[in-house]
């Protein structure tokens, strides 16, 4: 199987984006409506320092994740980058199109300047095992996270 190159995605890749979407979270964590589909997109592609990057396999996004590179006041005004919702379709995992985004990623966050590059994974060990190979470390940072309010309220409720 042989890798298209990665590139910037862009609203004519509406469907692939929205079907590679609902693989990384499922139908139900993405919104229903189409027109709001389009503008939840729209608005990530649109957004000043943020990308949506895509590698191809004959004319279909089959792997993508999104890049946000930040201003930043310290690091002599370097920007940081953060990557999010890195997914490959399920038949096209391990044949390289999740390592061509990054590698994408990677060289555009670098070559804006960004002093580090930030991600989140599950604990899932072969996904921790990708990024490590791609020379993510982990132990020089610890990484935290909370929830919206309204996600949070079922497990106060359950600690009560």
């Amino acid at each position: 199987m042989s890798v298209d190159s990665a590139r910037i995605l862009n609203i004519n890749d509406i469907d692939d984006i929205i079907a590679l979407y609902i693989e990384l979270v499922g139908e139900e964590e993405i919104i229903s409506c189409n027109a709001d589909r389009i503008d939840g997109v729209t608005a990530i592609l649109e957004h000043p320092g943020t990308f949506m990057i895509g590698a191809e396999y004959e004319g279909e996004v089959v792997s993508m994740l999104t890049l946000h590179l930040l201003p930043n006041f310290t690091r002599l005004c370097r920007p940081y980058a953060v990557i999010e919702n890195v997914v490959t379709k399920h038949r096209h995992q391990r044949s390289g199109f999740g390592r061509r985004v990054m590698d994408y990623a990677i060289a555009l966050a670098e070559d804006s300047g960004a002093y580090k590059i930030m991600l989140q994974t599950g604990l899932r060990g072969e996904a921790v095992g990708f990024y490590k190979k791609l020379g993510f470390k982990e132990g020089n940072k610890l990484g935290l996270s909370i929830r919206s309010a309204a996600e949070r309220i079922p497990l106060i409720e359950r600690q009560n």
